[in-house]
Formats: C-alpha cells, structure tokens, sequence
C-alpha cells in the first residue's frame, strides 16, 4: 500500500481545493493508500506582522522535512493555484521532496493558471518550469487544461483528474410553480456576478435568484447590493446569502432547481458538479473544463462568457421549460454519477500512485 503525503488547504479553509481535499479524506482513496494529509492554508490571523508570517512558514517546512527522514512516503502530492507566493510556498514542499528523492505531483487547481505563467518575469518563470517539469507528473483538472499545458508550455508530464465531490443521493421534488436559481462562488468579475443579476433582470421572471459566495474578490458586499437596486423590477427577486457552508449550503442545494455560473475563467469548478449533483439544471459559460463537463442543451446549457443575452435567455428557458430543464437535470446527474463522483475519481488516484515510476 503506498504512502502518500497530500498538502493543500483543508476545511475549515473554504474554496475548490479545500474541498477537493476535504472530499478525499472521506473517500475511500483513504482505504486503498496509506494518506497523510497536510494542511498548507494559511494558519495566522490576517493583521499578522511579517516575522511572524516568516517564522510560521518555516516551522512548517521543517517539519514537513522531518517527516519525510521518518516516515519516507512514496510520493508527495501538493494541491497548488495561480499567484507566485503561493505557487512558491507550496514548491518548498516539492524541492524537499526532490532533495530526498521523493517523486512530487504538481495538482494545478485555479483558472488562470495560464495567465499567471504567461505574465511571470524571466527569472520566476525559469523557477515555476523547473518545479513543473521536474514533477514526476502534473495534474490538470481538464483535457482543455491538459492540452493548455502541452501545447503552450511544452509540459509533456500531465495527466487528467477531473474534481469528484460526493452523491448525496438527493430526490429533487420539483416545484413547478416558484423556481429557485443559485449562484454559489466568489462574488468577483471574474465568476460574472453582476453579469447575473443584468441577465436575471433583463429575463424578467417570477423566480428568485440566490446569491452566495463570500466577498473577497473585487466587488463588495456593498457593491452588489448597491449594483441590484439599479434593477428595480427584480430587486425583491434577489437574496444575497454571502458565504454559506455546511447545513446552509446543503439547504439551498436542496431549494434551487437551477443553478447558474457564467465565469470568464474556470478549471473544472467544484460547485458545478456539486449542483449536478443535485439534480440542478446548470446554465454556465465555455470557459476552462466546462464544455467537456456539459453538451449544450443536454447535461446542461453553455453560452460565451459576458453574453447578458443568452444568459438572460437562458434563465428564461429554464424556468418557463419546465420538460427540458427536469431533462437536463437528470442527465446532468447522470453525467456526474458516472464520470465526476468522488467514488468514480479515486480510481485514477490510485493508478496515479501505481504506475511506473
């Protein structure tokens, strides 16, 4: 049985990774290999000073070190995102592992990893491609992503895994008098918040539109809410639920039959497998994995990013097309019990940590 170390963020840290690796302690990944999990969220409190910062990153690095002379696992898999601190932070781990001849596996999660290679100085890229191509193998969450990396950086080690979240085995009693849409991420540009609430208003519907996420992006708590009373006809129509997890994450997974996400950049987001998972019609955008996740207007329904019309039009459908979007639901759960569960992703793990070296 091989031992495995795997860092990245845990709960209570929010966010796709921290789901990802939260959903694997559960799995039975923990039964086929011997797993350590390590927690590399960030441990001090936001007014932190800088020395203190510095000397909790280094307690940490030792002793990470110091388990790898005792315990000697057979790989090092580190969850990893856009941004060069992080990025450096989490390849300390890697070079360690490189410096005990441990193979590292190199878990690219985030959706502009692209452009944070394209636009690093001379020097750090020249860093970031040495930790990539030393890895015994990357991991992209996506065939998108995956020809992203060959094609553009010539990385001739990656392999797919696609995120898997748990079936919660839920029967969604359709309502078809008062529809319900979700949107769950971060409120920011980047995941299309108010290109939302522009679409929901121009689609002038009777539903209600949930909006939940926290506020860490670019637009505020504030600035949405200033932004929705812009729209006067569906102003009574939106909820802004702000960061929700646990119960109240699972409830309005249970409430809304529709759940839209119209990014610009994604990898293969966690929160949409979670609404298929769910029995929720998905309209999202053909950005990063999602248009190998979803075929239009059969699992799901995709438009271009920062199309307000066919988002608008979208909605429109969905809730008016009661027939097609209880279709769409099924299959999109279909889709993710078969190919997106965690239970049908632990398989490629484990080949992952078999395969020739």
């Amino acid at each position: 049985m091989k031992k495995i170390f795997m860092l990245g963020p845990m709960p209570p840290a929010i966010g796709g990774m921290a789901t990802v690796l939260d959903n694997l302690s559960k799995s039975s990944l923990v039964n086929e290999t011997t797993m350590h999990f390590w927690d590399t969220a960030k441990q001090t409190s936001e007014n932190r000073s800088l020395f203190s910062a510095i000397s909790y990153r280094i307690s940490a690095w030792k002793k990470f070190y110091k388990a790898l002379n005792s315990e000697q696992p057979d790989f090092v898999h580190i969850h990893t995102c856009s941004g060069f601190t992080t990025f450096f932070l989490d390849a300390c781990f890697a070079l360690m592992a490189k410096f005990k001849g441990i193979p590292y596996i190199i878990h690219i999660h985030g959706a502009t990893f692209d452009k944070f290679l394209s636009t690093l100085p001379k020097t750090k890229l020249k860093f970031v491609m040495y930790v990539l191509q030393n890895a015994k193998c990357i991991v992209a969450l996506s065939k998108e992503w995956q020809d992203i990396f060959q094609d553009q950086w010539q990385l001739n080690n990656v392999s797919v895994i696609a995120n898997g979240v748990p079936n919660p085995a839920f029967e969604r009693a359709l309502n078809f008098n008062t529809k319900h849409i979700l949107f769950m991420g971060q409120v920011c540009t980047r995941k299309g918040t108010k290109d939302l609430v522009k679409a929901f208003a121009k689609a002038d519907t009777d539903a209600v539109l949930h909006l939940a996420g926290d506020f860490g992006g670019d637009v505020s708590r504030a600035d949405l809410e200033q932004f929705i009373s812009e729209h006067p006809n569906v102003m009574q129509n939106i909820v802004v639920e702000g960061p929700v997890m646990g119960e109240k994450k699972r409830a309005l997974m249970e409430l809304c039959d529709i759940f839209c996400l119209p990014s610009y950049a994604e990898g293969l987001p966690m929160v949409v497998l979670e609404a298929m998972s769910y029995k929720q019609a998905v309209l999202t955008t053909k950005v990063g994995g999602l248009p190998g996740l979803i075929t239009h207007n059969e699992n799901g329904m995709l438009c271009a990013a920062g199309d307000i019309e066919a988002i608008s039009d979208g909605l429109k459908g969905l809730v008016a097309q009661v027939d097609n979007t209880h279709k769409i639901a099924i299959n999109g759960y279909n889709t993710f019990a078969s190919q997106y569960s965690t239970d049908a992703i632990v398989k490629y793990y484990t080949a992952l940590y078999n395969a020739p070296l």
